[in-house]
């Protein structure tokens, strides 16, 4: 089972969504973000990138491979705003504005609720989750 999560970016008012199946834990996550911080000032850009380099990067990894089904069909999806997914484990709310804030919270499943993890700055949140390796999306790709 893997770790999901959603990614919302909010700016000017208006909120953006992605799922992600697996990997959705802190390190991994704030690594691709940080790989495509470029596109952040462009909510729609940004999160469709992340979503094309992360299904590219598995699709080049896979595709020698031949495997039964096509693991970079699936893994990410876009969400509205009142999407439900029971089993989120992770939140991760990115706020545009001066600088780049970013919220992690955290399922609690013994309590049933959310808690945070993390609020600051996408460069402090790189640091602090020590996330300078990418997971799913191969930094060579980006020119």
């Amino acid at each position: 089972m893997g770790t999901r999560c959603i990614i919302r970016v909010c700016a000017d008012g208006k909120e953006y969504r992605i799922y992600r199946q697996h990997d959705g834990y802190p390190k991994g996550v704030l690594a691709d973000i940080w790989v495509l911080r470029g596109w952040l000032r462009d909510p729609e850009y940004f999160l469709a990138n992340f979503i094309f380099y992360a299904k590219l990067t598995s699709w080049l990894t896979w595709k020698s491979e031949n495997p039964p089904y096509k693991p970079w069909e699936y893994g990410y999806g876009v969400c509205s705003k009142d999407c439900k997914h029971t089993d989120l484990e992770y939140e991760y709310i990115i706020r545009l504005g001066e600088e780049i804030e970013v919220e992690i919270r955290k399922y609690d499943w013994d309590r049933e609720e959310w808690s945070t993890l993390f609020k600051g700055t996408l460069t402090e949140a790189v640091e602090v989750f020590n996330a300078k390796t990418p997971c799913h999306i191969d930094p060579s790709l980006i020119s």
